[in-house]
Formats: C-alpha cells, structure tokens, sequence
C-alpha cells in the first residue's frame, strides 16, 4: 500500500512540474507552448486529420492539427493528433472532457510534453 501511495505522490509531483513548464514556458520556442490536451484522433495525413478536426469544429470546438514529432512525449513516428481544444491546466481540460467525449467518445486528456522544434 505504501507503494502505490508514493507512487502515486511521484505521479502527481510530476503533473505539477509539467504544469509549471506549461505557465512558465519560454515563448521563443514556439507560437505554441506546451498544454493539455482533449486528444481525439490521429491519423497519418493530414488532410485526415483535418477532416476528423473539421467534424469537431462543427460541434462547437475548437479543434487543432499538430504533427505528433514536434512535442518531447507524443509519438515519435510521424501522426497528426487532433485535440478540442488547448488548454493551461489539466483542470481546465477536464471542466470540457464530458462534452467533448459527447462528439468523441475515446477523448482523453494528455499533455502535449515540451516543445522539440
């Protein structure tokens, strides 16, 4: 038990350092700094991905393209991810999940990771 508990501290330790960078991320890196994400999809062309975000958008979100290779801890093989949305917080993601999974029912929150471009 007292594993899983310091476990789960190490887990959570981590999600607020990532949540950190996220306030505190150097804006010359990108126009783009890391965030959380509603992930939705992937799909290995981009005109894919953009017609599965443009679904999205017909829903009332504000759904994105990004090419999963330009973050540290996306997939490494070439994907385009589409999420609803952008967000600062894992809070403020989850505030949107439930209605997002509505539109996408495997929507799950993830942080984009920092930024490699």
């Amino acid at each position: 038990m007292k594993e899983k508990k310091e476990e789960y501290q190490e887990e959570e330790n981590i999600q607020q350092e990532q949540e950190k960078e996220v306030q505190q991320s150097d804006s010359s890196q990108s126009s783009i700094s890391p965030f959380y994400g509603i992930w939705c999809g992937a799909a290995k062309t981009e005109a894919e991905a953009q017609k599965q975000a443009k679904k999205i958008r017909e829903n009332g979100f504000d759904a994105q393209v990004f090419v999963t290779t330009d973050w540290s801890n996306l997939n490494t093989e070439k994907w385009y991810v589409i999420t609803a949305g952008i967000y600062g917080t894992k809070e403020a993601a989850s505030a949107v999940l439930q209605d997002v999974q509505r539109v996408c029912s495997d929507a799950y929150i993830k942080y984009s990771g920092n930024w490699q471009g």
